[in-house]
């Protein structure tokens, strides 16, 4: 009898093959040839790799490659899966940069696509914030400066139909700088050409280039608290600060010892006011400040003197009162009640030092 063995024998599995150069994989069993890694992946070795290895975000590889760079100036691994890509509008990125993101432009400035760095907005562009590239200013608006954030409109009587431009375009109305140092812009009608240059109310400063609301009061003058068109004359013209009026310049006295400086209201920078010694919004600035007290009826305000000196003054003032109703009294007794033939040349000259003594009180130019 014959006796048949089988033995099964197990041989190795195929094993892929060994590709001889970086950059290459093999990932069929039984495969003799190698394939090249695909965009953005590599491999840096050589063998029996049956995969290669994906690029980090912000690098890029071609086709076969042994290794990953990084993205190029002006891009970085915002693409799909990280790969690179030109950065937008409005950002950019330099080669020392961080490849993984572009950054983002300043407000005023701009770039364009795959940019590596940012440009000023030019005259008639703008932009508004970061990030965002530079625009045409829109039409009425205009921008004559660079890295604008905001256009500007065009003032009233101008205009501009075109965008992104740099100036607007005279409609010939009468305007502010037409008007003279004696005058104001009278613009308060709805149409534009009734607009025409005033003259300045009597004891208004109309000085620079203004309207109604930059007319003020002189120095020396207030405005009427009953009709803001009206000025008038203040009782003290040192009490009341105000626009430019060199005639009354150096001849006014804030107290005995500082003399008004209008050197400010005389170069137009002197806003209209009540000075120092006077309450500020008083009718005419007729009202003294605190600390200070009318000279008689001059209207001028003079600093008080010390309390102890105001003490002092009233005490000597009642010793002396009181010494000459002693005296009067005195000489009426020893006079027994005689009539003197001097006693009315007496009396008239006395009516006459106080009549003197009164008028000097009254603020007239003698």
């Amino acid at each position: 009898m014959r006796f048949c063995f089988f033995v099964k024998l197990t041989l190795p599995l195929s094993l892929p093959f060994s590709c001889p150069f970086s950059g290459e994989f093999n990932d069929v069993v039984g495969a003799v040839a190698c394939k090249d890694c695909e965009e953005n992946t590599y491999y840096g070795g050589k063998g029996r790799n049956s995969t290669c290895i994906d690029c980090d975000v912000g690098e890029m590889a071609e086709e076969g490659s042994a290794k990953c760079q990084k993205c190029d100036a002006g891009e970085a691994g915002i693409g799909i899966n990280g790969t690179c890509a030109e950065c937008f509008k409005g950002q950019y990125r330099t080669s020392e940069m961080d490849a993984g993101n572009c950054s983002l432009c300043p407000a005023g400035w701009g770039s364009s696509d795959g940019s590596t760095k940012c440009q000023t907005c030019d005259k008639g562009k703008f932009s508004a914030k970061e990030g965002s590239d530079c625009e045409n200013c829109p039409k009425t608006t205009f921008q004559d400066t660079s890295e604008s954030k905001l256009c500007r409109a065009c003032p009233t009587g101008w205009y501009q139909p075109d965008e992104g431009s740099r100036t607007c375009i005279s409609l010939n109305y009468k305007k502010k700088s037409d008007c003279n140092d004696v005058q104001y812009l009278n613009d308060t009608s709805t149409d534009p050409n009734d607009w025409d240059c005033v003259e300045c109310p009597v004891g208004a400063s109309c000085v620079g280039n203004i309207n109604w609301y930059g007319v003020q009061a002189k120095f020396g003058w207030s405005r009427c608290h009953n009709n803001n068109a009206a000025f008038e004359r203040c009782t003290f013209s040192g009490a009341c600060l105000g626009g430019k009026n060199p005639a009354l310049m150096g001849k006014y006295f804030l107290d005995d010892t500082k003399k008004i400086d209008l050197a400010d209201c005389n170069s137009g920078n002197c806003t209209a006011r009540c000075n120092t010694a006077y309450v500020n919004a008083s009718l005419l600035c007729g009202q003294c400040a605190y600390g200070y007290s009318h000279d008689g009826l001059t209207g001028r305000c003079d600093l008080c003197p010390p309390l102890s000196e105001n003490i002092g003054v009233a005490i000597g003032g009642g010793l002396i009162g009181i010494l000459g109703l002693i005296v009067y009294i005195f000489i009426t007794l020893s006079d027994g009640g005689h009539l003197d033939e001097s006693d009315g040349a007496k009396s008239i000259g006395l009516s006459f030092i106080q009549l003197i003594s009164l008028l000097v009180t009254f603020p007239i130019a003698w």
